[in-house]
């Protein structure tokens, strides 16, 4: 698996000649003017022969059906097989702590590099934004240095509507502790999360949601606000949740029917700005009892920023996955997730890299979840990844791998 990761990671190029490498303010104007390069690459059996043509961009969002805006997306069958149809998958975006500064100008410009460029590029059907997206201090302690700066909200909606990013199914925004410094709770009129995100009033929700429907299935997002149990320093701090507020997640959770098509979702995936170590809750009915305790399986994954940390935390419990992700801020950090025939595969992505490699099938066996459909790798007949790049795409790699036939030498290899 490794080696074939690595290979799909890093493509050689069949080029004619070598190429000088162009810089990369050349890169993304070249990919504006004439489009950029997108592909599904299937491998057959055991023979990958990725040959994908250079696409313009009509000819991606009329492939993908991934349109901003389009809530109609292209999924994957609940029970399929993987094989060379390119149309059932769809792929969103995750990040988190972007944080709008007074004091420089980091965050701002991460952010609005990462609207201009991945977004345009990679056309996601929906972005994912876990909250900090102000950081709300003045001064020179935590204590007197809290507050409510508007200045930064207005900075961080700007940058959105300069991008005309104003739909709330595409653009999914949350708040998080930094967004709520000093606030008394949610109805504190000083609080600008309802006013300046793209969510809107909804921000001041304990639980809200979004089902993204297609011809093969429905998928869910269940954001969780888990701040607003506590207030004031505690709002500062952690995700002090009530037991009502944990029971109204809950029965969110176990309501896992489309009300439109009357079939369970496919796919739920939680969202909140805290991981579940550091959210805080009234015994008994807390997090950790109510959803970790392995009996019920409520949803696929519990994604999630808040540590800043340079890698990912990840755990996978018996019954869903964890996956926090880095600062957009600081690290450049952005997740790239893909459902490809209702398996749920992501990959980790700075920016300014490229090309960015999703492989879809077949997933990562260290985060298989239990909602994932293991029984298309079973029976997939393909190799499939999803690849981005500014550049465009041509004739990528083609290799043989030879496998040992014989079923014991397999088991042991």
């Amino acid at each position: 698996e490794t080696p074939l990761r690595a290979l799909m990671e890093e493509p050689p190029r069949l080029l004619p000649e070598p190429q000088p490498e162009p810089a990369p303010d050349a890169r993304r104007k070249r990919a504006r003017d004439a489009g950029y390069g997108v592909a599904v690459c299937c491998a057959r059996h055991c023979w990958i022969a990725a040959v994908c043509a250079s696409v313009a961009v009509a000819a991606a969002l009329v492939l993908f059906g991934a349109l901003p805006g389009e809530r109609e997306v292209s999924v994957g069958v609940a029970h399929g097989t993987s094989g060379a149809d390119a149309g059932r998958l769809f792929w969103f975006i995750h990040v988190t702590d972007v944080h709008m500064c007074k004091f420089d100008r980091i965050g701002e410009d991460h952010l609005r590099q990462f609207v201009k460029e991945v977004v345009p590029l990679v056309k996601p059907s929906f972005v994912l934004v876990t909250g900090d997206l102000t950081t709300n201090f003045a001064g020179e302690s935590i204590t007197s240095g809290m507050t409510v700066l508007e200045s930064e909200w207005r900075t961080y909606r700007g940058i959105l509507d300069e991008a005309n990013i104003t739909d709330p199914s595409f653009w999914i925004d949350t708040m998080g502790n930094h967004d709520v410094f000093t606030l008394t709770n949610r109805h504190d009129h000083r609080n600008k999360g309802p006013k300046y995100t793209v969510t809107g009033n909804e921000v001041t929700a304990d639980v809200f949601e979004r089902v993204y429907r297609a011809r093969y299935g429905s998928y869910r997002v269940v954001v969780f606000n888990a701040m607003w149990g506590g207030s004031g320093f505690q709002l500062a701090v952690d995700g002090p949740t009530t037991r009502h507020i944990v029971h109204k997640l809950r029965q969110t959770l176990l309501n896992d029917v489309d009300p439109v098509t009357g079939a369970r979702y496919n796919h739920t995936l939680l969202a909140c700005h805290f991981p579940t170590q550091v959210v805080g809750s009234t015994p008994p009915q807390t997090i950790q009892s109510l959803l970790l305790n392995g009996k019920e399986r409520l949803f696929t994954a519990w994604l999630c920023g808040h540590q800043h940390m340079t890698g990912y935390l990840r755990h996978r419990y018996s019954n869903f996955i964890e996956l926090a992700l880095a600062d957009l801020r600081d690290t450049k950090a952005y997740r790239v997730f893909a459902i490809d025939n209702d398996l749920f595969s992501f990959r980790d992505v700075k920016l300014d890299e490229w090309p960015v490699v999703v492989v879809t099938n077949p997933k990562d066996a260290a985060f298989l979840a239990p909602q994932d459909n293991v029984a298309s790798i079973r029976t997939s007949t393909h190799i499939r990844c999803l690849i981005f790049s500014p550049d465009p795409i041509s004739l990528l790699w083609n290799f043989n791998l030879k496998l040992p036939t014989d079923a014991q030498r397999i088991r042991h290899c």
